[in-house]
């Protein structure tokens, strides 16, 4: 499972960093998303409600905030 550092980026980075990253990277269906942003949770929902993704887990431990996340069926 890839993982990706969002540490330290401030929204709408995160949101940024994750669709460039979904459009590089067309055969990784499952990652991880560490981030800081504590409005990365709301915008990473946004993403989901739009088709983009699936987030299956959100974890907080400490500052960071963990995503597991899978592609959905739909590119972006």
């Amino acid at each position: 499972m890839q993982e990706l550092n969002f540490m330290g980026m401030k929204c709408p980075k995160p949101l940024y960093e994750l669709q460039k990253f979904l459009k590089n990277n067309s055969q990784c269906s499952t990652f991880k998303v560490f981030c800081d942003d504590k409005n990365a949770i709301g915008d990473f929902k946004s993403f989901e409600d739009f088709g983009v993704i699936k987030i299956n887990s959100t974890n907080k431990k400490d500052n960071v905030i963990i995503f597991e996340i899978t592609r959905a069926q739909q590119n972006v």
